[in-house]
């Protein structure tokens, strides 16, 4: 499993169309991209394949939805 790198946000941000936020805007004008990311990831990390074969990546997945969450 490979760690969270800026690439990774960026590639995420590009799917999410998150490339458009600007300094200085407030995080809740990208609510709807934001919710999306984070129902992805708590489908992610609620799967119970997931939790079994790929608790890294789970917990990492938990990691992000609570950096978002404390974000929005």
């Amino acid at each position: 499993m490979q760690p969270i790198d800026g690439y990774f946000l960026y590639t995420l941000g590009s799917i999410a169309d998150l490339r458009s936020m600007i300094d200085g805007v407030p995080v809740s004008d990208y609510a709807l991209p934001f919710l999306r990311i984070v129902a992805v990831l708590d489908g992610f990390k609620s799967n119970e394949q997931n939790k079994r074969n790929l608790p890294d990546a789970v917990m990492r997945a938990e990691g992000l939805w609570n950096l978002i969450g404390s974000l929005m």
